[in-house]
């Protein structure tokens, strides 16, 4: 890789975590902790990875590469993800 004179290469490969910044915008949380803290789930992820699996993983949603399943359908059917409301 090519770098800038002087800038060092960060590694961000590894395990990693995501959650619905929505919610927890919603209710003012703006870290992981306070996430757990109040009761919003935190899933785990893989960098470098595949958010489709990520969320299949987590049971969020079915298999991404099945049938209609796939996010970004023309038709959009595949993009609702359940909330927690």
């Amino acid at each position: 890789m090519n770098y800038r004179k002087g800038q060092a290469a960060v590694d961000l490969n590894g395990a990693w975590s995501f959650a619905d910044s929505d919610a927890a915008e919603h209710a003012g949380i703006d870290s992981v902790a306070g996430r757990h803290a109040a009761g919003l789930p935190v899933y785990p992820c893989t960098v470098p990875g595949n958010f489709e699996l990520d969320l299949q993983a987590a049971g969020i949603i079915d298999d991404p590469f099945y049938g209609l399943n796939a996010p970004g359908r023309p038709d959009g059917a595949g993009d609702q993800l359940p909330t927690n409301n």
